[in-house]
């Protein structure tokens, strides 16, 4: 099953960067060297880039990143390094399903549905996301250490260790003290207390490590508000798997019907009629560990199909269970789960190669402002600019304006060359778009470049700071054509980082666009001297 799984996921080696990886792995400030490990302890995720939701502490996360600079920094490396721990887990997945007293085929069924499934292909493939195999891959290994029918000392740390590795790589590995007692419930053993030590160890010294950093928990609105959407959602991807992308958004779309989500829930009623505590056990340790993920979706409205991943293997215990009552399916149901991998995964991985191909399928799959956007932001930065200002347009006509793409609706006409589309671009942004500068400033530009100087320096007085320095310097433009140029000497006193030949070129430039030749010849001449 291991050597079909790295068959099937090889593509992943010949694939780019995608989606966050650009400021998680390229614009991050600890994983240069490894002797930042100590900062990496003291910092979340997201602390040491540009961007990023503040508010999860993933330290190993950061370290194995670390590792992939180390041995390189290729982009095959890093996909290497993340198929690794996904057959890691497989292969101690089915472990744990033997030590549940499946049988070797029913394990090898279970196993392949969790491994094989295309919903995995996210947390494989997305090199930002290999804390969730590393967390499933910690986790699985501490509890099938502690489901050993004798465990000493030494398996009590190791165990501890493995636990406590898995929370420092996803917080959702905080559930292991209640996935131990589900498991050993579903297998009949209640005994021995004390092998609760190691999970609530590990639980203890993540809370300090956490508390040390100063890392705070996110706000992630109340899970209630989007499980029955998700659990719609996930239902549908795992019976159906026919086109699996990234960018189905809560916040836009409509949400699935509910067929998916009571197909699934048959399926896994039939599975604990048949596999008795031990199925009941895997449905809870399903549903265990979606809880934590729906923390996910309520903060961004994303549910992402990386949030199955550990979720699946209470399925595959479930199914497992059921095929232990009933062996003569087990090779059938193996069968149908090499043929899904076989046939689903590669298609679904394809476009991941890289980040154009994955926001081009994902707006295909689940066209929105979020997908949109995403496409828009990965056209600009590749230089394609006329196709990412039609997909900025798209993302902000909308009752609920996708707020990064508000940032480079009308910015990208400005790097097309063509100042009046910003103006009018912007203009109609703003009915759906907060006034904000990274939207006012190229509109303020586009409306002085066509010499629309009233609406500019109205919409200018809505920005205080600007952080692209474009508004000052249509203000002081704007005082430039009536002939004055004391704000051109007060905003060089205000920003010296800014050398005032550098101004009165930007104002003469933007006079000359306007068709103010002579107050551009003036700015020229007087500025001359200074």
């Amino acid at each position: 099953m291991l050597v079909v799984t790295a068959a099937v996921f090889a593509p992943t080696l010949g694939a780019s960067w995608a989606w966050d990886d650009d400021l998680l792995v390229h614009h991050n400030s600890l994983t240069g060297s490894l002797g930042n490990l100590p900062a990496m302890f003291a910092t979340d995720l997201w602390g040491s880039t540009p961007g990023g939701t503040p508010g999860f502490y993933r330290p190993l996360m950061t370290l194995g990143l670390a590792i992939d600079q180390a041995l390189g920094g290729a982009a095959w490396t890093a996909h290497l390094h993340s198929l690794l721990w996904h057959l890691l887990a497989a292969g101690l997945l089915m472990r744990l399903l033997r030590s549940m007293g499946l049988d070797a085929r029913a394990a090898a069924a279970g196993g392949a549905l969790w491994a094989l499934h295309p919903v995995q292909v996210e947390a494989v493939a997305f090199v930002s996301s290999r804390n969730d195999p590393m967390a499933a891959a910690l986790l699985l290994l501490g509890l099938v250490l502690l489901l050993r029918p004798k465990i000493d000392r030494r398996t009590h740390l190791l165990a501890g260790a493995a636990l406590l590795g898995a929370a420092l790589s996803k917080e959702s590995a905080l559930v292991a003290p209640g996935l131990l007692l589900l498991l050993r419930w579903g297998r009949g053993d209640a005994r021995e207390p004390a092998r609760y030590a190691a999970p609530l160890g590990a639980l203890a010294v993540y809370v300090l490590l956490r508390a040390g950093a100063g890392v705070e928990l996110p706000q992630t609105g109340r899970l209630l508000d989007v499980a029955e959407a998700s659990l719609a959602f996930y239902g549908g991807e795992l019976l159906w798997p026919a086109d699996i992308a990234p960018g189905f958004h809560l916040g836009w779309q409509p949400v699935p019907g509910p067929a998916g989500a009571l197909a699934v829930a048959g399926v896994l009623a039939l599975c604990g009629l048949a596999g008795g505590r031990r199925a009941l056990a895997g449905i809870a340790l399903a549903l265990g560990g979606l809880l934590p993920a729906l923390g996910g979706v309520a903060l961004v409205g994303l549910p992402a199909h990386r949030y199955l991943y550990l979720p699946l293997a209470g399925i595959a215990l479930a199914v497992g269970a059921a095929l232990r009552r009933a062996p003569a399916l087990s090779l059938p149901v193996l069968g149908g789960a090499v043929l899904l991998g076989v046939t689903r995964v590669p298609p679904t991985l394809g476009p991941w190669s890289d980040d154009l191909t994955l926001w081009t399928n994902a707006a295909r799959v689940h066209p929105n402002p979020y997908t949109w956007g995403s496409l828009g932001r990965v056209q600009d930065h590749a230089g394609l600019l006329d196709a990412a200002a039609e997909n900025y347009a798209r993302a902000v006509d909308s009752p609920r304006p996708l707020a990064e793409a508000c940032y480079s609706v009308a910015a990208i006409h400005l790097k097309r060359g063509d100042p009046a589309s910003a103006a009018r671009v912007g203009l109609a942004a703003l009915e759906g778009c907060e006034p904000s500068p990274e939207l006012v400033s190229p509109t303020v530009v586009g409306l002085a470049v066509t010499g629309d100087w009233r609406r500019a320096e109205e919409l200018a007085s809505l920005v205080e700071r600007d952080p692209t320095g474009r508004v000052p310097v249509v203000r002081v433009a704007a005082a430039a054509r009536r002939g004055d140029l004391a704000p051109l000497r007060s905003l060089a006193r205000e920003e010296p980082d800014r050398p005032i030949k550098e101004l009165a070129r930007q104002v003469a430039w933007i006079l000359e666009q306007a068709g103010e030749t002579e107050a551009a010849l003036y700015v020229r001449e007087e500025t001359s001297s200074w």
